[in-house]
């Protein structure tokens, strides 16, 4: 978030969700609710706002909306895509959201696991990384990739959230999840998506320290926006 508040100016005028705008209280001109003014210079979303602890994908749908309405005004650009977070800008060189997200073939260390996501959508399988830790708590952090196709171009709008279940010998199995994010990693929805490609969504979640020996089983739930 530090980076992305570095590209904002203060004076500005930035429309911003949740948890994004705790970090900008101070910021001149400052929006929450939508819609979205025309005349707005920035517009930060968090797509993966932890804050929300429901269960269905309704407060998900509303941020699409103002996505889409940042998308329309030609004067917003879209300069930065991270972990879910989203800024769009009158200022700055825009980024190529599908370069961030469209593969030509799938990485050798991938996990296969066909599955039939809905509307057209193939799940073909992820990987599992380990991410760096950066407190003393008993927890790891992995990064989930997964990897999807079409068969043919589809008119939809998905969001999946990634599920963990912990096996254990000594206890019961032990179920952990993300919160539902768009398919396309949030800039390139299932809509743009062309046969023959394959598109990778990022998911972190943390689990107890030792899950990786213990065994993982995952799933992946699907619901439309």
């Amino acid at each position: 978030m530090e980076q992305i508040a570095r590209r904002i100016d203060p004076p500005g005028s930035l429309f911003a969700t949740q948890r994004a705008a705790a970090y900008f209280i101070t910021q001149k001109y400052l929006y929450l609710n939508p819609p979205l003014p025309q005349s707005v210079d920035y517009v930060l979303l968090d797509l993966r706002d932890s804050w929300r602890a429901t269960p269905n994908v309704i407060w998900l749908k509303t941020l699409r909306g103002v996505q889409r309405q940042a998308e329309s005004q030609p004067q917003l650009r879209l300069v930065e895509a991270e972990d879910g977070i989203l800024l769009y800008s009158r200022h700055g060189e825009p980024i190529d959201p599908r370069r961030l997200v469209e593969r030509d073939a799938l990485p050798p260390e991938i996990i296969r696991q066909s599955a039939d996501l809905g509307k057209g959508v193939t799940f073909d399988g992820y990987t599992v990384s380990a991410l760096p830790s950066h407190s003393a708590d008993p927890v790891d952090h992995f990064l989930v990739t997964t990897f999807n196709s079409v068969a043919t171009p589809v008119d939809a709008d998905l969001a999946v959230r990634c599920r963990v279940q912990v096996k254990s010998a000594r206890t019961h199995a032990r179920l952990f999840g993300t919160q539902f994010q768009p398919l396309g990693q949030g800039v390139w929805p299932v809509s743009r998506w062309i046969p023959g490609k394959f598109y990778a969504d990022e998911f972190r979640i943390d689990l107890p320290a030792g899950s990786i020996t213990a065994g993982l089983a995952m799933s992946f739930e699907c619901q439309s926006l």
